[in-house]
């Protein structure tokens, strides 16, 4: 996901987003809210405040 937000690639994320499943449907549709809001910067956020919680 984090290399489709980098290019730009909103099929491509919609796509990745669409295989998280039905147990994570709330999380995607908020994700694809921000996707159809061309809001990248606030997802590239979101996956940054991830990675540092993944380094500790």
């Amino acid at each position: 996901m984090r290399e489709a937000l980098s290019v730009a690639d909103l099929d491509l994320f919609i796509e990745l987003l669409k295989s998280l499943g039905k147990e994570n449907s709330g999380l995607s549709m908020q994700l694809l809210n921000f996707a159809n809001n061309y809001d990248y910067e606030y997802l590239n956020q979101l996956f940054r405040i991830n990675d540092r919680k993944d380094e500790k």
